[in-house]
């Protein structure tokens, strides 16, 4: 047993047990993507799970970083001498000392044993058992020289696959550091949780063998019940959808971003980020106006609520997700919904156009469910500024609309947030497949 190579083969049945799990199309325990063999965190120099106070400048100034997690690069082979991490409420911080401008690329992979969705090798690698990281895989955030002022924040969607979730500009470069920042809220984790690191510089891994583990501080965090981030720039339903040139810059309105919902005092408030709200204030007059459906479940009950989606809608929910509640906001209508199609009460609706969200405040007096039995499904479409869906035409039709539709059946939904482990591309293209577009509800 002597010549046995145990993490090897623990990296093998690990494997093949994930693959099982994902071809009976299941997600994994995240127990599998660590090793069953023993616990391989690595001990940094330091550890500590100090709140840190951080200014994300490039320079790593006399005391910032003491209280932080870091360890030191043997023979600093990349021009890295130094590592350090650490959090405040709100962001995971990491530093790198540069001690040469050979520095093209770096970045960390981050996770822990609540991700939604998991990867077991790193973006790009091959999905091989020696390029197997130990832990389940959640974020990367990369950074590149020639872009030295942002990094870009990538997020595992299951089967090894890889969304761009946003570039991220909370990043300070100079000769002699790169620090950045990676908010809490993209990796999904609360205080006193372990999360996994390691990092990579140009080509190589730190720690070689293994990963580091920090435990999050004990900080207040936000109230919010719900909180999901979408990727930038899918504003394309199943992948081919497209707007002609003339109305390019107007796709952005039509970007979701990220939901979270929040209770309130008499209220619970629903608030959506986009790219851009300007249609939502200001409609265009010769093209099509986003319109936001938020599709509201209470109980989790099949056959407790309606499947399919207001009039004009060309998709379902889930019947676990059967929907008892419908919010519509278009740049003239805002209107909540009961399973009966029938207008049931009008919420409150902020748009800010300073932080491009859409503020919803709907009244315990129409919705009373706790929040913590809700399910919601965010869809943008296209349509008119009363709030009523326009049929998206087909490639040969006139200029003005969205191009790209194979099929009279395919859905009019631009955009949506899934849970992760479904892709826009898998949920909305559905009906290509023979089947019915059928969205799960975030919950």
């Amino acid at each position: 047993t002597d010549n046995i190579d145990y993490p090897f083969y623990d990296r093998v049945f690990r494997k093949a047990l994930i693959d099982i799990y994902r071809a009976m199309g299941a997600g994994a325990p995240a127990g599998l993507f660590l090793p069953v063999t023993g616990f391989t965190s690595v001990e940094a120099e330091n550890t500590s799970d100090s709140v840190l106070s951080i200014d994300v400048d490039g320079r790593i100034s006399a005391g910032e970083w003491d209280e932080a997690n870091y360890f030191r690069v043997p023979d600093a082979p990349d021009g890295v001498g130094k590592i350090y991490w650490g959090a405040d409420e709100n962001n995971m911080y990491f530093a790198l000392e540069i001690s040469s401008p050979i520095v093209e690329t770096a970045g960390v992979y981050l996770g822990h044993e609540a991700v939604p969705a998991a990867s077991l090798t790193p973006r790009g690698m091959d999905y091989e058992i020696e390029n197997i990281l130990g832990f389940p895989i959640y974020i990367e955030a990369n950074w590149r020289r020639h872009v030295p002022d942002r990094t870009v924040i990538h997020r595992a969607a299951g089967r090894e696959n890889w969304e761009t979730l946003t570039g991220h500009f909370n990043v300070g470069h100079s000769e002699d550091a790169l620090e950045f920042a990676v908010p809490l809220r993209y990796l999904g984790a609360r205080p006193h949780r372990d999360v996994f690191v390691k990092f990579y510089v140009n080509d190589r891994m730190y720690p070689e063998d293994g990963f580091y583990s920090m435990r999050l501080p004990d900080v207040r965090t936000r109230s919010a019940a719900m909180y999901y981030i979408d990727p930038a720039g899918d504003a394309y339903g199943p992948g081919n959808y497209s707007f002609p040139q003339k109305y390019r810059d107007l796709q952005s309105n039509f970007d979701l971003r990220f939901i979270e919902v929040s209770p309130g005092i008499g209220e619970n408030i629903i608030t959506v980020g986009f790219s851009d709200v300007s249609l939502l204030t200001s409609p265009a007059t010769d093209f099509f106006n986003p319109v936001l459906d938020i599709y509201i479940d209470i109980n989790r009950r099949v056959g407790a609520g309606r499947v399919d989606m207001l009039a004009g809608r060309k998709a379902y929910t889930t019947p676990e997700d059967a929907w008892e509640y419908a919010i519509v906001v278009a740049p003239d209508h805002r209107a909540i919904y009961n399973t009966a199609g029938r207008k049931i009460g009008q919420p409150r609706v902020n748009i800010n156009q300073f932080s491009r969200t859409v503020n919803i405040f709907v009244p315990e007096t129409i919705i009373g469910a706790s929040l913590e039995n809700w399910g919601v499904i965010p869809v943008v479409l296209a349509g008119r500024e009363d709030g009523s869906i326009v049929e998206i035409k087909s490639a040969d039709a006139e200029e003005m609309h969205i191009t790209g539709r194979r099929t009279a059946s395919d859905t009019n939904i631009i955009d949506v947030i899934l849970p992760s482990g479904h892709t826009q591309r898998e949920i909305l293209g559905a009906n290509r497949r023979g089947g019915a577009v059928t969205i799960p509800a975030l919950r």
